[in-house]
């Protein structure tokens, strides 16, 4: 009985496939790669996809084959997809069964799909980003292993209190501090001692690897647990062309701290609107599982405003007033830093409590579109 799922859509399913244009074509798939290539060779016009996912898109081209039809994690250990757009292949992606998954190829803008949950993926599409006319510019999935691209990510390093008093040293490219490992960016401060610190942990940035001005972004993360524990996901200008802090922005896309474990914030901070004197623009959700579950922070960039999102949920708008740069200085490239800080002003308000740390910033992606 569990194979018919695969056969027949539901009544649902079905109204909305009417809706959608159809076309026949006969495709011929095989995980044999001779028995692919004989059919090329003896059907000139034929289109053949090769199953087994061993065979980079640059071979499949010189061979005569029409596209690949992989399972999904082949793509996701292989840069394949981009390659096999510019070359002309299609690409479809089988048994996506799960939202994670269906989000990541749609972001990619793969051709086809193949699931046994329809219904799960239509509702998916509608609320694709790419669906409303966004275009994946730059993204990380962190499915590596050991450190980050560094094609992707830089470091700050130090510990001189950034500002705000915080207890850790930053370290440079640590595999104790920072990590790939199963899907995910682990961000991971730790007690230890370092140049007169107590604790370690680690800030990345993709300044001048990738810094973008207007745009949509999402970082799908679990947040770290313990008192002094702050995890940030945050954005600063590349330039500084209106000066130092705050005159040149800042934009909190989320903050955390350990004390209020079922808290999470948005703020913005320019010359006119900051914490030092206590006009910062933001806003804080109650939520309860913010240290077990992902959840997708996100905004919306726009010359006008940034609207800020979780789980896809708008919550805060912040408008260009047009008074110029002390009130919006976000007219410049910016870019996007992560890290988890120990005390500080706001993390360690309420004390450190050394014996929950190690404590993680676990990132399953991030991804960047503009229109």
């Amino acid at each position: 009985m569990g194979k018919e799922r695969d056969l027949f859509l539901t009544e649902k399913a079905l109204q909305m496939v009417k809706k959608l244009k159809a076309e026949a074509w006969v495709d011929y798939i095989s995980f044999s790669y001779d028995i692919c290539t004989y059919i090329i060779g003896h059907m000139p016009n034929a289109k053949v996809a090769y199953l087994a996912g061993d065979v980079a898109p640059e071979k499949l081209k010189a061979d005569g084959f029409f596209g690949s039809d992989y399972h999904y994690s082949v793509f996701q250990k292989n840069d394949w997809i981009n390659p096999s757009k510019k070359l002309g292949l299609t690409v479809n992606a089988w048994t996506v069964n799960t939202v994670p998954e269906m989000e990541w190829l749609l972001a990619n803008e793969v051709e086809y799909i193949t699931t046994n949950e329809p219904e799960l993926l239509f509702e998916t599409i509608k609320k694709s980003p790419v669906n409303s006319g966004w275009k994946l510019k730059w993204s990380d999935e962190f499915n590596g292993k050991g450190l980050p691209d560094a094609k992707n990510w830089t470091y700050d390093i130090g510990g001189t209190g950034w500002g705000n008093n915080e207890k850790q040293f930053y370290t440079n490219a640590d595999t104790l501090n920072v990590m790939v490992d199963k899907g995910n960016l682990n961000i991971i401060a730790r007690k230890a001692d370092k140049e007169n610190m107590k604790f370690t942990s680690a800030r990345i940035a993709s300044r001048k690897k990738f810094d973008w001005k207007y745009g949509r972004l999402e970082v799908r993360a679990i947040l770290p647990k313990g008192k002094g524990a702050w995890g940030a996901i945050w954005m600063l200008p590349t330039d500084w062309k209106y000066g130092a802090w705050p005159k040149s922005g800042e934009i909190d896309v989320m903050e955390h701290v350990g004390y209020e474990p079922d808290s999470v914030y948005g703020t913005i901070h320019t010359q006119s609107f900051n914490h030092s004197i206590k006009t910062q623009f933001g806003k804080g959700l109650k939520m309860e599982d913010l240290h077990t579950a992902y959840h997708v922070y996100g905004i919306e960039w726009y010359k006008d405003r940034i609207d800020f999102f979780i789980d896809d949920k708008q919550y805060m708008t912040f408008k260009n007033s047009g008074k110029g740069s002390a009130e919006w200085p976000f007219d410049q490239t910016f870019h996007l830093l992560m890290n988890v800080a120990v005390g500080g002003n706001w993390g360690g308000k309420m004390g450190i409590d050394e014996s929950a740390f190690p404590t993680t910033l676990k990132v399953d992606y991030v991804r960047v579109f503009q229109k």
